[in-house]
């Protein structure tokens, strides 16, 4: 009975993987774990169910005061700690305009709830603006991507009406291990949420 519980440790030591353990350094992601098309599917989640305050929360910070406050200096700096602390003032700035805040996520929604209706919805692959690196040359600060989304007419339309698709921008911003949507391009609704 021992050799047999000898033999079977010996077996089961020898099934373990050589290379590796939970300890081994690995290379560091050069981008965050979530890429932007998936902040975009879950804005388009947000939209669909019409959650407006789980959608501003996938607005960044400089968006919002963008959008609301243009007129107001914004000043990011050149490295990521210069960003953290700049996005602290913006959000501080930020805080006396909630309302504001809650119709801008509110119209954006809906702008996107108008183009996801009656339509199919193509992602490009993200483009990506990776300026800033923190430890472990892991992506971390302020970097950009870009994401192109295309709009597809669902059935065919009637005799005389065009189906053309059409396109969207959409910016995103990198808010630690996450992206943020930073705007869009067209932007219909730019300076409407302006005081």
């Amino acid at each position: 009975m021992k050799y047999l519980l000898l033999g079977i440790c010996a077996l089961l030591l020898a099934a373990c993987p050589t290379q590796g353990s939970t300890t081994t350094r690995r290379p560091a992601l050069d981008k965050p774990a979530i890429e932007p098309d998936g902040t975009f599917w879950d804005a388009v989640a947000a939209a669909e169910a019409g959650d407006a305050r789980r959608f501003q929360y996938l607005l960044s910070v400089r968006f919002m005061h963008e959008s609301i406050m243009p007129d107001m200096p914004r000043n990011f700096g050149k490295t990521a700690e210069d960003a953290e602390k700049e996005e602290l003032r913006l959000t501080e700035e930020l805080k006396p305009h909630a309302e504001r805040q809650r119709k801008l996520a509110a119209g954006y929604m809906k702008m996107l709830q108008d183009r996801i209706a009656g339509n199919f919805v193509e992602c490009e692959a993200p483009v990506y603006q990776i300026q800033y690196r923190g430890d472990y040359n892991l992506a971390r600060g302020p970097n950009h991507a870009r994401l192109t989304v295309t709009f597809r007419v669902k059935r065919e339309p009637p005799k005389g009406v065009p189906a053309e698709p059409h396109s969207l921008t959409v910016l995103f911003v990198q808010d630690y291990e996450m992206w943020r949507i930073d705007g869009f391009e067209p932007d219909p609704l730019k300076g409407a949420f302006s005081r």
